[in-house]
């Protein structure tokens, strides 16, 4: 793998300070995007009743899992072969990247539509509001992943940052068409279509979805396995939290959330990272394995200090100042806050070795972590749950540690299979 120059890309020497510089405005990016989609919750909390908010919330649900198989495939792909990429290569693999994510969400937003035609009511409203807006909010986030790629996070925030200025007018048109839940899901994603057009203004790339076929055949050795692991892992936490429901009652659902709202600082700083994550372990392996695996540990350890020191200033929180903010439920978030802080430790160990495998491009052994981890992360809660809905949260605390530790055993055998490849040209990891 050859070191390739880069507008943004350093050298050995400046490479600590870039990796600060990038993780930092990939934070602060991280920060505008979840305060975004709070502000939208907020704004439908307040305006909806229960039932168009219920609509709403399985409507935004759809649209996260359609971003995480997005980033999983086609995007995942540029972050792991463009990140140490020329610029011109880079603007290839974007366009290409980019519009595979474009045309797809065309395609997905076709049914959508369709589906939000047939089923009518709340849930059709969302359903046409979110098919209508869906291919301007994946490509959005696709020039967010493609910035990382570039090294240039802090495009990625002014990216989000144009999308939040721009909720403010399509909110106050909203308002005016009477603040339905059609009118206010229509404005959020047409000011992420603003976003996504001004994405082509910044890179001046222009996003190609004729070239989804030659994107697949370039990275068929990866797409398949990622779309897997990415449903896998998305779709069993679902059931997972349906489970816990239907043995511990709809109570425990509400006191696991409770808590791990309490935790959300640790989460936005965890998906910080995590966007920067895998373009830096790229990079760092395109330097020496040494420099992946200090990074590896040093986000883990990081983020592992930040969770237990976040999670020990939460559990001294007076009463009086929980019950102000989370009201009654905080009686339920403080019992449930240790078992929530062990989960979310678990959670954060798992950046190191996970992005290493991203860096060296072992889809097949990424999989099968995943499904092994699955079977704890299923099995756990659901037989804690069975004791009630504090057996259900140790559940999921101790299926994240044990999880985190599978991922860390499986790292050394990451590292025989990308010095097999690297010691002969032909040894491939599909």
């Amino acid at each position: 793998m050859s070191r390739a120059a880069h507008p943004e890309s350093v050298g050995a020497r400046r490479l600590p300070r870039g990796i600060v510089r990038r993780v930092g405005w990939s934070l602060a990016d991280q920060v505008v995007s979840s305060g975004t989609n709070f502000a939208v919750g907020l704004i439908l909390a307040r305006s909806l009743s229960i039932e168009d908010f219920g609509a709403f919330s399985l409507a935004f649900f759809i649209y996260a899992f359609a971003i995480s198989l997005a980033r999983a495939y086609p995007l995942d792909p540029l972050l792991i072969r463009y990140s140490v990429a020329s610029p011109e290569k880079w603007r290839r693999g974007a366009a290409a990247a980019v519009g595979t994510s474009t045309g797809v969400a065309c395609v997905a937003a076709i049914g959508l539509i369709a589906v939000g035609v047939l089923v009518g009511g709340p849930m059709g409203a969302a359903l046409l509001a979110l098919g209508a807006t869906l291919p301007g909010l994946l490509t959005q986030d696709a020039w967010r992943v493609a910035f990382f790629a570039a090294g240039r996070a802090r495009s990625a925030f002014i990216n989000d940052v144009v999308w939040a200025l721009f909720l403010v007018p399509a909110f106050a048109l909203a308002g005016l068409a009477g603040a339905s839940l059609f009118a206010i899901m229509l404005a959020w994603g047409l000011a992420a279509s603003i976003a996504a057009l001004f994405g082509v203004a910044q890179t001046r790339v222009v996003p190609r979805p004729d070239h989804a076929l030659a994107w697949w055949r370039e990275h068929d050795d990866l797409a398949a396995r990622f779309l897997l692991e990415t449903g896998l892992r998305t779709g069993l936490g679902q059931l997972v939290m349906i489970a816990i429901g239907a043995i511990a009652g709809l109570a425990a659902i509400g006191s696991i959330r409770a808590a791990q709202l309490v935790m959300a600082p640790v989460q936005v700083l965890y998906l910080g990272a995590s966007m920067a994550a895998t373009p830096e372990a790229v990079r760092a392996l395109d330097k020496s394995l040494g420099a992946l695996l200090r990074m590896g540990a040093g986000a883990s350890l990081g983020l592992a200090l930040a969770c237990l020191t976040w999670g020990g200033i939460a559990l001294l929180i007076p009463d009086e100042l929980g019950r102000l903010v989370l009201r009654d439920t905080w009686d339920a978030a403080r019992i449930y806050l240790p078992a929530s802080i062990v989960a979310q430790l678990g959670t954060v160990l798992i950046i190191g070795p996970g992005t290493s495998l991203r860096a060296f491009a072992n889809a097949r052994l990424s999989l099968k972590v995943t499904a092994l981890t699955s079977v704890f992360g299923v099995g756990l809660p659901v037989i804690g749950a069975s004791m009630g809905g504090l057996g259900a949260a140790w559940g999921l605390a101790l299926a994240s540690l044990v999880g985190a530790a599978i991922w860390w055993l499986a790292l050394p055998s990451g590292i025989r299979t990308w010095q097999r490849a690297e010691a002969s040209p032909r040894a491939t990891l599909v």
